[in-house]
């Protein structure tokens, strides 16, 4: 648990300088090393000490391979195509499960230059409140990008594209 906080502590301090850059003067270079830092914290369920929510789709898909859902809830980026992981091999581009950032990214780091202070627990609260992973299927992730590609996948979106995103609350 303690190498969880430190790695958490190393993100939200890594995040400061760039965010201070991204505040000050727009500097892209600063976005987006903000933007890969948070990408990288994002993927980590265990780092970001909140399960993967995942849709019933890629429930599915898990269980017909005998994986079971707290598996698939505490699946890393990585851990897709390994047959310890989902066996969604042989590569990322070939699986049916796609991992998406529910809030994007960006729209993370927008929030959080937004912050009133950077102090490493403000920083590691907000993403910890804010970000929100799933596994999703790949058919699902593509009709989400037709009609949003880089924006919010509100709840009412995924309603509408009848996509039922299963969320452990805290």
């Amino acid at each position: 648990m303690k190498e969880i906080i430190d790695v958490s502590e190393r993100h939200a301090r890594a995040l400061i300088p760039y965010l201070e850059g991204i505040k000050q003067d727009g500097d892209p270079e600063s976005y987006w090393m903000a933007r890969r830092i948070v990408r990288r914290w994002t993927e980590f369920p265990t780092m970001l000490q909140k399960p993967n929510a995942y849709s019933d789709g890629a429930a599915k898909v898990v269980q017909s391979r005998g994986i079971s859902l707290e598996t698939l809830k505490m699946a890393k980026y990585t851990d897709q195509c390994k047959r310890s992981g989902l066996q969604d091999g042989p590569g990322h581009s070939t699986g049916l499960l796609h991992h998406e950032h529910m809030v994007p990214v960006s729209q993370l780091v927008k929030e959080l230059v937004e912050l009133p202070e950077y102090t490493v627990n403000a920083i590691i609260t907000y993403v910890r409140k804010r970000a929100l992973v799933a596994w999703i299927l790949k058919a699902e992730q593509k009709e989400l990008d037709k009609v949003c590609r880089t924006g919010l996948r509100t709840p009412e979106l995924l309603e509408s594209l009848n996509i039922k995103l299963n969320i452990e609350q805290d």
